[in-house]
């Protein structure tokens, strides 16, 4: 079994690119090794071995997320450019986030705006049901009145 795990381990970081590190080269990037994760992670459930109790061990160390792209480089000195780069990174970001909290703005204020004029629209059909309500008092008073005044047939 840990001969198994070590040799799983090993094939990783050498396919992850532990030895192109290690020559000087730079790793693969992030995506490509995702792909080679998803490749692996589908030869696995193609072998049903993350199914296989023996082996249970060896393929939660290989699905572990602990490869070398969770690793920190050495920091590095600052290049020349590297300042205007990251001023620029900070103006898009600052500028789009202007713009969604302009567009947040305006939907809030077209929100209030549509919330004041059901307000004013449930104020006035209120009216016209108070007066309604009055009309048919009145009717039904008339009515009243003009039967009791009636004789009776």
């Amino acid at each position: 079994m840990r001969v198994f795990y070590s040799l799983a381990r090993r094939a990783a970081a050498l396919v992850l690119g532990a030895s192109a590190v290690a020559a000087g080269q730079s790793a693969p990037p992030d995506s490509q090794r995702a792909s080679f994760a998803i490749r692996v992670l589908q030869l696995v459930q193609g072998f049903q071995m993350a199914s296989s109790p023996e082996l249970s061990a060896a393929v939660n160390a290989l699905l572990e997320d602990d490869g070398i792209h969770m690793h920190m480089l050495p920091k590095r000195d600052l290049a020349s450019g590297d300042s205007a780069r990251a001023s620029e990174i900070v103006k898009t970001a600052r500028a789009a986030l202007e713009k969604q909290l302009s567009d947040e703005q305006s939907d809030r204020a077209a929100a209030n705006d549509e919330v004041k004029t059901l307000r004013e629209e449930m104020a006035r059909l209120k009216t016209k049901l108070v007066n309604a309500e009055n009309a048919i008092e009145r009717m039904a008073s008339r009515s009243a009145a003009k039967a009791a005044k009636s004789p009776v047939k």
